[in-house]
């Protein structure tokens, strides 16, 4: 039986361990935030956040600050170099910051309410993704991160307007009702799976803003959603343990991030002076959950695949090491690239297993100048327990960005503290065009 009755039981579940922040849980915040805003920025400069912004306004209205979040969220989002609790499968960043800066451009909030604010919604994120099953969600056609987006908003925009318990638990109960974490059918837009993102997003804040304004749902039952998107599984208080951003990673670059182990396990071999022109055959062994994602090809036309793609991603370290830190991919893959990650196959290693969910580890073997060379990386700079995080940003962010973009970012990176990096991102976020609503 879930220890969760009802929304509002969760929703009085969330805070307490927000009044003890430590230092290192706003390190990891302000670090979470800059990373958050260069896939920003770096995902606003695409002509797929164009279609996306445009198609969102359209469906959402102009004048709802809904609509901001939506875009900021689905624009971070489709960069595929967003953060990621790697146990729960969810990526928290898309959608707690963009709520967060939506919010605090027209509301004179406190900084330390905000912060607690997105901290409820981060514990609500990876809770919700734990109660799915993380990864395993994935093999039922479940999202994590789509199914619990209108939620979390919810939560976050809730906690921003003040909203005690009871009202949060409502407006979380009504960003729930219809949502499975089920895309409908695929469809030819290309940008359709970031616009519905975007839209799951406007729902929760759709839900706080209506409750706040007097808005009431009488039915708050917990159960009905856990059934839909996790049958048989009972939410415990376990799953929504008191947790920061400490525990959540940053990816290193652009990637399905199924595929950055073995990118870097092949780096690592480049490193040490493995020629990449003499390598006839690449195998990349990764766990069971995760080989149908690093298996597929890239295919012309389909940006998503060259960033996913085990095989064209080692392609892009070995010829063409910068693409690892382009979001648009225009023009991929190239002829050069698409040969030479013919090279590459992947294939399933279940001796891999036992370290999921907590880790996505690979094995890369590569055959050069008749010998076999292995390596077998179990963690990666960006992982939670990295200790250089603020390096791992920084290169980041000299990758994906302009220098002019990426200047005032790295400036903040290793002594701001996070509400002045609020400020600065926020201004930023302004100045992209992508915060310019206003509450109506």
């Amino acid at each position: 039986m879930s220890e969760f009755s009802s929304w509002i039981d969760l929703a009085g579940h969330l805070d307490g361990f927000t009044q003890s922040r430590t230092r290192d849980d706003d390190r990891a915040l302000r670090l979470h935030l800059i990373d958050a805003a260069g896939a920003l920025l770096a995902g606003a400069g695409t002509s797929h956040a164009r279609v996306i912004s445009h198609s969102l306004g359209m469906d959402l209205g102009h004048t709802e600050i809904s609509s901001t979040a939506a875009a900021m969220a689905a624009i971070i989002r489709h960069t595929e170099c967003d953060d990621i609790h790697l146990a729960s499968c969810i990526t928290p960043g898309s959608v707690v910051f963009p709520v967060a800066l939506s919010l605090a451009r027209d509301l004179d909030l406190p900084r330390d309410r905000i912060a607690a604010a997105i901290e409820c919604g981060l514990r609500t994120a990876i809770g919700l993704g734990m109660l799915m099953g993380g990864v395993e969600a994935l093999a039922r056609g479940v999202w994590p991160t789509y199914a619990a987006a209108p939620v979390v908003a919810a939560v976050v925009a809730g906690r921003c307007l003040g909203l005690n318990d009871r009202a949060l638990g409502t407006a979380m109960a009504i960003a729930a009702a219809g949502t499975n974490g089920k895309l409908a059918s695929p469809s030819s837009d290309p940008q359709a799976r970031w616009i519905a993102f975007g839209k799951a997003v406007a729902s929760g804040c759709w839900a706080a803003t209506d409750v706040d304004r007097g808005a009431h749902r009488e039915v708050v039952d917990f159960a009905p959603w856990i059934e839909t998107v996790a049958p048989g599984v009972h939410a415990s208080a376990a799953m929504f343990a008191a947790t920061s951003f400490a525990d959540v990673g940053i990816k290193p670059f652009v990637t399905g991030r199924q595929c950055a182990n073995a990118v870097i396990g092949f780096q690592t071999m480049l490193a040490k002076g493995l020629d990449p022109l003499a390598v006839e055959e690449i195998e990349i062994g990764v766990p069971t959950r995760n080989h149908a994602l690093v298996a597929r090809s890239a295919a012309p036309g389909d940006r998503i695949s060259t960033i996913g793609s085990g095989s064209f991603q080692i392609a892009a370290a070995a010829l063409n090491p910068g693409l690892l830190f382009d979001v648009a991919r225009e023009g991929q893959p190239v002829a050069a690239l698409q040969a030479y990650s013919q090279r590459v196959r992947a294939v399933v290693a279940a001796d891999l297993d036992v370290h999921m969910p907590r880790l996505w580890p690979a094995r890369v073997r590569a055959f050069a100048e008749g010998r076999w060379l292995e390596e077998t990386v179990l963690r990666i700079p960006g992982d939670c327990t990295a200790t250089q995080l603020e390096d791992v940003v920084r290169r980041k962010l000299v990758g994906i960005l302009p220098a002019a973009l990426a200047e005032p970012l790295l400036a903040m990176l290793d002594s701001t503290s996070w509400s002045k990096a609020f400020d600065v991102v926020q201004g930023l976020s302004v100045r992209s065009g992508l915060a310019t609503t206003t509450i109506s």
